[in-house]
């Protein structure tokens, strides 16, 4: 399984190929993010991404308290968007 080195989204370090790699898992899930479309894979965060892993977390993984990041340290917690590759 691929991972990423740095946190990605809010407040992240977000390193140009986390980034792409993330945008790339959340555009694999699009059909369970109703309404959303999908994100053009760049590797460039902004409020796009962002606010598609905040959608994510919240709708998807059902987190209380989604932070719009996604760290390495808990790809555990992120597993069923990281499983894909």
């Amino acid at each position: 399984m691929k991972g990423i080195l740095g946190s990605v989204g809010k407040s992240g370090k977000n390193i140009r190929s986390d980034v792409a790699l993330i945008q790339e898992l959340l555009n694999h899930k699009i059909r369970q993010l109703h309404g959303e479309k999908k994100l053009q894979v760049d590797g460039v965060i902004g409020n796009k991404t962002i606010n598609l892993i905040t959608k994510y977390q919240k709708d998807v993984m059902k987190m209380i308290k989604p932070d719009g990041r996604v760290d390495p340290a808990e790809e555990l917690s992120h597993l069923s968007m990281i499983s894909i590759l």
